[in-house]
């Protein structure tokens, strides 16, 4: 019986899905397969040891007040993992950290843990920090051939240099895609801060984006159909179907799909066979350039006119009753909620133990 050990909650600002999340996976973990311990960590970062759960009620329920300060508290986490650790085999216990957004999928969670020593689920550090910065993926899919909205990277720098004035970006984007664009941080989920900005809209848009990251994009806007397809798998990666969001909201951002109860989710999203296909390795090869393991869902654009184009790479998707990642396997395919954590953990313990193998050769060298 292997051991999970959900982190869950974390400083960003999707800490409320986070939860939600959550108390999905710990009540849908098979107890037959496994011991399920948890941690909280609030918006400070403060660890709190919950211990063993077998099911939460409501989301607000794993919130808890660390005892002492933040240092202290992740110190106590480790000293009830090193207890745990004395008594469980190290290759029976394994990571899930819940945590949305900034410091659970920019690779920061996924550093701390590997300098531990400590095996989890989904992608790792490397692939989990390009997926997060939009700026970097989108310069990896560009150099491999994957057709995406054009673009700038605009940064804190750059606007003390324009004098906080967006007079001079205005005339790039004029020159560059036009308006309207889209303006987002680098750096966040849920598409928080992002905003469809016109000329006239561009100065709060940008004010707006750079208070959530330092490095902001500015990218042409795409007439079509947003699609989401999620996928499973490391070295063999098989896709969902397609699935989409309908909504009156101008960007599908946290409130359309967490609050707004007029957004429906289209699962599948009705496309005809061979198009099918090609958003599915479409889907899947844009997971393979950016050395995705585990699951993720990727998100993209299909036009009127046939073309897919690149939005981004969620590595740590929404596991709430609403999330289309893992909805688009339990409604259109025999698995269950359970059998899709079950094959995430599958894996991730497969991705470790490749991982083992290649450090345990370089040592007998």
């Amino acid at each position: 019986m292997k051991t999970i050990l959900v982190l869950c909650g974390g400083r960003s600002t999707e800490h409320e899905i986070a939860l939600r999340s959550a108390r999905s996976i710990i009540n849908g973990l098979d107890r037959e397969k496994y011991r399920v311990h948890v941690t909280y960590i609030d918006r400070t970062g403060g660890f709190t040891v919950l211990g063993l759960l077998d099911h939460v009620e409501a989301p607000e329920d794993l919130m808890r007040a660390p005892a002492t300060d933040r240092l202290s508290s992740i110190c106590e986490w480790l000293a009830a993992v090193a207890d745990l650790l004395a008594d469980v085999p190290p290759e029976d216990v394994l990571v899930f950290p819940v945590i949305h957004g900034q410091t659970g999928e920019d690779g920061e969670i996924q550093g701390f843990l590997q300098m531990l020593g400590l095996s989890y689920v989904g992608c790792h550090l490397t692939a989990s920090a390009l997926c997060m910065d939009k700026a970097f993926s989108n310069e990896i899919f560009r150099a491999n051939g994957i057709p995406e909205a054009d673009y700038i990277v605009y940064t804190h720098r750059d606007w003390n240099a324009d004098g906080r004035s967006v007079e001079h970006l205005q005339a790039r984007i004029r020159e560059s895609f036009g308006f309207p664009c889209f303006v987002k941080p680098a750096n966040n989920g849920s598409s928080v801060g992002v905003t469809r900005a016109t000329e006239a809209t561009l100065q709060k848009a940008v004010e707006l984006a750079l208070r959530y990251d330092r490095r902001i994009l500015i990218e042409e806007a795409i007439m079509g159909q947003e699609l989401e397809v999620s996928i499973l798998g490391n070295d063999t990666v098989k896709a969902s179907l397609p699935g989409s969001y309908t909504s009156t909201h101008e960007v599908l951002d946290y409130e359309a799909k967490y609050h707004d109860r007029s957004t429906v989710e289209n699962v599948p999203h009705p496309l005809d066979d061979e198009t099918t296909a090609r958003v599915q390795e479409f889907a899947k090869r844009a997971y393979r350039v950016l050395g995705c393991e585990g699951f993720a869902r990727v998100d993209l654009f299909l036009t009127p006119d046939g073309h897919l184009y690149m939005n981004e790479i969620n590595t740590f998707p929404g596991m709430t009753p609403t999330s289309l990642a893992p909805k688009l396997w339990t409604e259109l395919t025999d698995m269950t909620f359970s059998q899709y954590l079950d094959e995430i953990i599958e894996n991730a313990v497969a991705s470790n133990a490749s991982t083992a193998s290649v450090r345990t050769s370089l040592e007998a060298e």
